[in-house]
């Protein structure tokens, strides 16, 4: 019994002198190798990787609970501005230890990157992105039948030993960051920016459906004279299931997409009248892989502009279920509404849909004039329904009917409607 007594003590105190000598080297080694140093010399490494220079200002790391760099910058490539690819003021990974080692529990308080500015910059086909390089690994060498089998026997043996790992993470982040896009043109710069992105993902574990995960986030969006503020909400009730909400007070489209559209000229190839046309080929899409998803998206949308025209108040639902598509939406336009409904059957092969949209009412004149550039073409107010019924494949066949009806209405000038009309006539 006195053999067992002396191994407890002799166990005892080796825990605390392994204690005292990692509390000895958490608080001796950054002394002696600095960690700004240490992150420095691994960042420069990792910049050979991909051709660029990478430098750290700060770190600081403790490994019961985590790691904290700060003042992280990537260069840009040397065909583009002087300013950084990537800017970074902190990331953050704050942890703890022990559960994982005596409770098999990954428990993350924080993880994450505050203050970031990202550049992305393009030259025609050319952009800052497309040269960063990475050394090839060199190929592994070939293993034997022998050692094959070995490694899949002790592959199924740990497996079936292994116990899940519980997870708890308390919040990953991205805080207070920008992304900036600058295209060069002939005709100058064409930028958009993302400012004020914040998206954060909170109570992220095992066990999803008892206690869902929240997801939160908002930016701005600037570019080609366009100003619109997003915010995101949500929940996660397991690895296949969402709750998704997303608004977004105002959008102007046209000039949104402008700042991607290439308004260079460019040369058209022509065309063989000789030649013959191949007919298109069949396209199924194959939606089995959304199968189990269980999935809600709502968005709204203060106004929408394309052009001239104008949609206000508008309102979609997206539902997933037993691979069932839903979707609902409704709208105002010129004193009006718009309404649609859709559903699809996605496990049919090809997949089957079916729609109908309703229009009740809304200005024609306005809707003509401001939406088609038809301008003192009609007066009156318009009502219509459009039902439409195909396939999700390509090249589809659609089938619909539509049905319009024009009250207090007359045509002012009808060769704004059919501008042929008076040749045609003659």
């Amino acid at each position: 019994m006195k053999i067992f007594k002396f191994l407890k003590k002799a166990i005892k105190w080796f825990l605390i002198i392994v204690v005292i000598l990692v509390i000895a080297a958490v608080v001796v080694l950054p002394k002696i190798f600095p960690l700004t140093k240490v992150a420095n010399y691994a960042a420069a490494k990792a910049g050979e990787q991909i051709g660029r220079t990478i430098s750290i200002k700060d770190a600081s790391f403790n490994p019961f609970t985590g790691v904290s760099l700060r003042g992280i910058v990537i260069s840009n490539d040397k065909n583009f501005s002087h300013k950084p690819m990537i800017d970074i003021q902190e990331v953050v990974l704050s942890y703890e230890l022990l559960p994982l080692i005596f409770e098999r529990r990954v428990v993350v308080h924080k993880a994450g990157v505050k203050g970031m500015s990202l550049l992305y910059e393009k030259k025609g086909k050319l952009n800052n992105f497309a040269s960063l390089k990475a050394k090839k690994a060199a190929a592994p060498v070939p293993k034997t039948k022998v050692e094959d089998k070995v490694e899949e026997k002790k592959a199924k043996k740990d497996k079936k030993s292994a116990q899940p790992i519980a997870l708890n993470v308390g919040k990953i982040f991205i805080a207070n960051s920008n992304v900036e896009y600058i295209d060069y043109v002939a005709t100058g710069q064409k930028v958009l920016k993302i400012e004020d992105l914040d998206i954060k993902l909170t109570n992220l574990s095992n066990d999803l459906a008892y206690s869902p995960a929240k997801l939160k986030g908002s930016v701005k969006i600037i570019g080609g004279g366009n100003t619109s503020k997003i915010k995101l909400d949500g929940k996660i009730t397991g690895t296949k299931s969402a709750d998704i909400e997303l608004k977004i007070d105002k959008l102007a489209g046209d000039k949104l997409l402008s700042v991607f559209s290439n308004i260079e000229a460019k040369g058209t190839k022509k065309k063989d009248p000789k030649k013959k046309k191949e007919p298109p080929k069949e396209i199924i899409i194959d939606f089995s892989p959304l199968k189990g998803y269980n999935i809600d998206f709502v968005a709204s949308m203060g106004e929408f502009m394309w052009g001239r025209l104008k949609v206000e108040d508008i309102k979609f639902k997206l539902g997933l279920h037993n691979m069932a598509l839903t979707f609902n939406n409704e709208a105002g336009l010129y004193g009006g509404t718009v309404n649609a409904d859709a559903n699809a059957a996605l496990a049919t092969v090809p997949a089957q849909f079916n729609s109908i949209a309703k229009v009740k009412r809304i200005d024609g004149k306005k809707f003509l004039d401001e939406g088609m550039d038809m301008e003192e073409a009609v007066e009156g107010l318009l009502s219509a329904d459009v039902d439409v019924k195909g396939k999700l494949n390509y090249p589809t066949k659609l089938t619909g009917t539509v049905s319009a009806t024009f009250e207090n209405g007359k045509i002012i000038d009808a060769s704004k409607i059919l501008p042929n009309l008076p040749e045609a006539i003659a």
